[in-house]
């Protein structure tokens, strides 16, 4: 099992992994990480030591890759690609950091990607925390609002 530790007022301490037991806690890097997608023999992450950008990192510590230069939220992990939020749109960007695109400039929050659909949510009152859910194609088409 792979892990953040928060303590503090969110403040992260790196990714850890541990058997199912419990016992056997190991540190894999040291780098405040967010948004942990564990694919094959790779972790990816976002970085917050460096400008929330993407990076991955072998599970065994090791080849630690920065993927892109930005701020990289929620990100989704789907084959062969990276799906995540970057100034309220929607990119993708393949494993090993190349193909970098936009799937969508209305985007929002909390993205989720399901089979060949990306579920996400907009926010029009931050008071009241009405939210719109919408759903989308990973190639970007057929965007639609979820009632």
């Amino acid at each position: 099992m792979y892990y953040t530790r928060i303590h503090g007022f969110f403040e992260r301490d790196g990714i850890y992994k541990v058997r199912i037991d419990g016992s056997g806690r190991e540190n894999i890097t040291k780098d405040k990480a967010m948004f942990l997608n564990v694919a094959g023999s790779w972790i990816y992450y976002q970085n917050q030591d460096d400008g929330s950008s993407i990076y991955r990192i072998n599970i065994d510590g090791s080849g630690k890759e920065k993927l892109n230069d930005e701020i990289s939220l929620y990100l989704n992990v789907v084959g062969d690609w990276i799906y995540y939020i970057k100034d309220g749109s929607i990119y993708r960007i393949r494993v090993d950091g190349s193909d970098q695109h936009i799937v969508s400039d209305k985007g929002g929050s909390e993205l989720n990607v399901v089979g060949d659909w990306i579920f996400y949510r907009t926010e029009h009152d931050e008071i009241y925390f009405k939210y719109d859910m919408f759903k989308i194609r990973t190639d970007g088409s057929e965007h639609q609002l979820l009632e």
